[in-house]
């Protein structure tokens, strides 16, 4: 159990996801981010913090981190000027098949399709 700035009143692991989230928002991009490191910030075990997350959002930590990279690259593909492999780097996704996989999963139409028809 931890201790917040009120000595006597106990944080609970569920309530530090806060702190995750906000280190998500920061780093989503980072193709490197790992669960175990959100993990290690909330001083939670790697499954617990899955369990946490996923009861809270109703996702796990990695889908919605992958939510955060798709829902960016589609600010850059609405922008032009980047191709689909520079905008799957940016969000985070180096591999762009697998870029391109999750994005149409998601969106139901390539990256590349979607940009052709934004212009």
């Amino acid at each position: 159990m931890y201790k917040t700035e009120r000595e006597h009143e106990p944080v609970f692991p569920a309530e530090r996801i806060g702190l995750a989230l906000s280190y998500i928002a920061e780093h989503f991009t980072d193709s490197a981010l790992q669960t175990k490191t959100l993990a290690k910030l909330c001083g939670v075990s790697e499954k617990y913090f899955r369990t946490l997350f996923k009861k809270r959002y109703g996702v796990t930590p990695t889908q919605y981190v992958i939510q955060l990279r798709l829902n960016a690259a589609l600010k850059y593909l609405d922008y032009g000027g980047y191709t689909v492999a520079e905008i799957a780097e940016q969000v985070g996704i180096p591999d762009v098949y697998y870029f391109s996989k999750l994005f149409k999963r998601k969106f139901g139409v390539s990256p590349s399709k979607f940009q052709q028809k934004r212009f």
